[in-house]
């Protein structure tokens, strides 16, 4: 937490003795900024003049980071999901599970710290990154629900019924898994510093994971054409797991959306750059 301050020494005076209390101590020191925490590279407190060179207020000076610990629970989530359509595999069903719940608690713990600080004093640039916020704590809880509901649903449809899918559906279907794992990377790049090149490529993913549906959708009609029988046996879930893969990508694509608006990169309908 970074906290604006007009009174530097009264401030840094009130902090020393506050956090001698917890024993923590003084990790940053300057003539414009002071820290607090327990130790090096766990959180702390910070005070600072706003470098804007204007008063201390509300919305100036002022400023939160965010642990976001869900999206490395969203990760760990789907990297395993698919083990779970293979019979006798070892899939932590139960930890899912539970993973779903703490990326629900920690969503909804964000967008009501993001609810409160909107009340305060924010400047329109702050307010709409408030927003853009919520809206990733909204799609990352989303996403989290379609690994934890459909995707496990699915598997454990598989495996009750000893189902396996055609050679060629499970090569599909675990290389498009492998696409989503692939962004949700570029995601987290986006997320953590707003790189423009990772978040122009994400868009870009959108279309080639659009294909990759596509065609695996029209590979596996002619597998039902030809009476694969294990095509036929595993249709509705080959098709459900596709609309359940897509889905989680286009939220991983939204992420990239504010960033490149923000940049004047963004049209009503595609990507404004070049080919």
């Amino acid at each position: 937490v970074t906290l604006g301050t007009n009174d530097m020494p009264r401030a840094s005076a009130f902090f020393d003795a506050l956090f001698a209390t917890i024993g923590a101590k003084r990790l940053s020191d300057s003539e414009r900024f002071k820290a607090w925490g327990m130790a090096p590279g766990t959180p702390r407190v910070a005070v600072v003049k706003p470098y804007d060179g204007s008063a201390a207020t509300t919305g100036n000076g002022t400023m939160v980071a965010l642990a976001m610990e869900s999206r490395e629970q969203v990760e760990a989530m789907l990297s395993p999901v698919m083990n779970g359509f293979i019979c006798g595999s070892n899939v932590p069903t139960a930890r899912i599970a539970e993973m779903e719940q703490e990326v629900n608690e920690t969503q909804n713990s964000i967008k009501l710290y993001l609810a409160e600080m909107n009340q305060g004093e924010m400047t329109p640039e702050q307010a709409e990154r408030s927003m853009e916020l919520a809206s990733v704590a909204i799609g990352l809880e989303r996403i989290g629900g379609v690994i934890a509901k459909d995707l496990m649903r699915l598997a454990r449809q598989t495996r009750d019924n000893q189902l396996s899918f055609s050679k060629e559906g499970w090569a599909e279907l675990t290389a498009m898994h492998a696409r989503v794992l692939a962004n949700m990377q570029l995601s987290l790049n986006v997320l953590l510093s707003d790189d423009l090149d990772s978040a122009t490529q994400l868009v870009k993913e959108k279309e080639t994971f659009r294909r990759m549906e596509q065609e695996s959708h029209d590979r596996h009609l002619a597998r039902l054409a030809q009476s694969t029988p294990q095509s036929i046996a595993t249709s509705n879930i080959h098709l459900d797991v596709l609309r359940a893969l897509k889905e989680i990508n286009s939220r991983l694509v939204y992420l990239a959306y504010p960033l490149l608006k923000r940049h004047g990169m963004l049209r009503e309908s595609r990507l404004d750059v070049p080919s």
